[in-house]
């Protein structure tokens, strides 16, 4: 049998991630691009090692390739805009928390949570176990109205001040809510994850309807948040940020499978309509969930 040597392997490797890096980007409107888009940091780290790779071994055509493939993948990193939390003073903190519906440490997730100390906590992957047991807990928020399904898409609201004009979805999944508090207006969100054609068609519906929905508040601050199982560079994201007006806060941090850095993506997003109602942002584990708990802070 042939033995492969190191320099094969290299090589096989970064043209795998050439041919990968180039159907993202040519596919990019579709359903298999929106899956591969969501690998292009990692995509880039390994492109500029092959970079260096063809610069070693004199490969002009594939050190081309390579300079290509770069610049198109900033390119796309430039579709999205960035602003950072303002240094504002805070009054109120909110959570947005993917609980896992298979979680097996719900104790734990729930104490996690109350040590936030949040006022108004948002939850995804809500069924009847854990609405149980949310109800026995959070003693000091008087507000708590849940909405559990037997699939990923019960959701709910738990919190220690006044809110009103609470809106869900009126049949089906529950892939978001809208509330508003001493008016600021949320939106928490948790769309279709695209693993297959259907449900990134019906993700990107379920989106354009969210979209819809922050277009109707004409007035006041708005913030919409949560798990949009999608990536801040993906077409969907980019239409939604282009559509609403809205503007994305502080830098993409991985928040799902964030166990396995290869596959690591940073779903929970956070944006505002204006870039100084938020003061502070930032992500917090919780156990056995498969997400990070993204927590902010807004002036008020």
């Amino acid at each position: 049998m042939r033995n492969i040597s190191l320099k094969s392997l290299i090589r096989a490797l970064f043209f795998l991630n050439l041919m990968i890096s180039y159907i993202a980007l040519l596919f990019y409107f579709s359903f298999v691009g929106d899956l591969m888009i969501s690998f292009l940091p990692k995509l880039l780290i390994v492109n500029i090692l092959g970079l260096v790779f063809c610069f070693f071994y004199k490969r002009k055509f594939l050190l081309l390739l390579s300079l290509v493939l770069i610049i198109l993948i900033q390119s796309v990193f430039f579709l999205f805009n960035i602003t950072f939390p303002s240094g504002l003073e805070a009054e109120l903190k909110i959570v947005s928390a993917n609980l896992y519906v298979e979680n097996e440490k719900r104790s734990e997730a729930i104490t996690a949570l109350l040590n936030v100390e949040a006022d108004i906590i948002v939850l995804y992957e809500i069924n009847n176990e854990w609405a149980a047991l949310l109800q026995n807990e959070f003693p000091d928020h008087t507000v708590k109205i849940l909405y559990p399904r037997k699939d990923c898409f019960g959701i709910g609201i738990i919190s220690r001040v006044p809110l009103d004009a609470i809106s869900i979805p009126e049949s089906g999944p529950k892939y978001f809510i809208t509330f508003s508090s001493n008016k600021t207006s949320f939106i928490g969100v948790h769309p279709f994850p695209p693993i297959d054609k259907h449900m990134f068609l019906e993700r990107n519906h379920q989106m354009d309807i969210i979209i819809e929905e922050a277009v109707k508040i004409q007035e006041g601050r708005l913030c919409i948040f949560g798990d949009l199982n999608s990536v801040p560079w993906a077409k969907c994201s980019v239409d939604f940020q282009v559509l609403t007006g809205m503007k994305r806060m502080g830098f993409p941090q991985p928040s799902w499978n964030t166990g396995n850095p290869l596959f690591s993506m940073p779903l929970d997003q956070l944006f505002a309509a204006k870039g100084d109602v938020i003061h502070k942002m930032g992500y917090a584990d919780l156990p056995g969930s498969d997400h990070r708990m993204l927590i902010f802070t807004i002036a008020q």
